[in-house]
Order: structure tokens, then C-alpha cells, then sequence
């Protein structure tokens, strides 16, 4: 228990500051990665889960040079500090940016500027009403 709550207090000492992602230099990420947790119904190391929710969302195995854990756990904890505008929402669908009016020769967006897109909510609740009626989804 005093283990957890150490480390509980190093995460929140950690994430104090206001900026973009930064490594956490001397934190050990080895006991983290190795925590067991079930994702998509099945139970698999953090760091299996870290690396495959990056890949997901960036198409990268690192970014810029933190590792999946350190990336994954700042989202949970250092989120509205250190992530809220930081370019790592990968884009590719050149249809899907014109139709969310989103720059077509980008390929990365920040949290903060998905957020904005009206043009997203209206599409995802079309989805959503469609998927409801069980009708076929669009390419979008």
C-alpha cells in the first residue's frame, strides 16, 4: 500500500508543470510496464496496452523519444498540462479532414483542435444514428 501511494505522489508531483510533453528523468518506468491489465478482453502487460493505444492513435512506436508507458500514463495524468496542444492525433484520410475542414496536407492534430470541429460531433452522431437503425456506414 505505501508503494502505491508513493506512487500516486511522484505521478501528481510529476505532473505540476505546464508544458509539452516532457520525459520524467530518473522515474523508473520498468515496474509500470509490467503492470498486468485486461484491454479488449484480454489481460496483457501495461506496456503492450501503452504501445498498441500510441500506434493507434499517433502510427508511432515512441514519441519524440518518450516511451509508450511515460506517453500513455501523461495522457492519464499531465493530460490538460502537457498534452491539450500537442500535434499527436494522427490524420490520414484525406476525405475525413475535408470534411471536418481540417488542413489536407497535415497529418497531425492536437486535442484541443479536434475538440473544436463542429463538423465531427455532426458526423459522429451521424454514425451513431445510423449504427442505431442498423443501416450500412459511410466511408467517413
Amino acid at each position: 500500500m505505501k508503494k502505491v501511494i508513493l506512487f500516486a505522489l511522484s505521478l501528481m508531483w510529476m505532473t505540476t508543470s505546464v508544458s509539452a510533453p516532457i520525459e520524467r528523468i530518473g522515474f523508473s518506468w520498468k515496474p509500470v510496464s509490467s503492470w498486468a491489465i485486461q484491454s479488449r478482453g484480454r489481460i496483457k502487460p501495461y506496456d503492450t496496452f501503452a504501445r498498441e493505444s500510441l500506434v493507434f492513435i499517433s502510427g508511432k512506436s515512441k514519441w519524440n523519444g518518450l516511451n509508450p508507458t511515460e506517453v500513455t500514463l501523461g495522457w492519464l495524468f499531465a493530460f490538460d498540462q502537457e498534452w491539450e496542444n500537442e500535434n499527436f492525433i494522427r490524420i490520414d484520410y484525406k476525405p475525413l479532414k475535408e470534411a471536418l475542414g481540417l488542413e489536407v496536407t497535415r497529418q497531425y492534430f492536437s486535442p484541443s483542435e479536434v475538440r473544436e470541429l463542429q463538423a465531427l460531433n455532426k458526423i459522429l452522431a451521424e454514425a451513431g444514428n445510423k449504427e442505431a437503425r442498423k443501416e450500412r456506414l459511410s466511408s467517413l
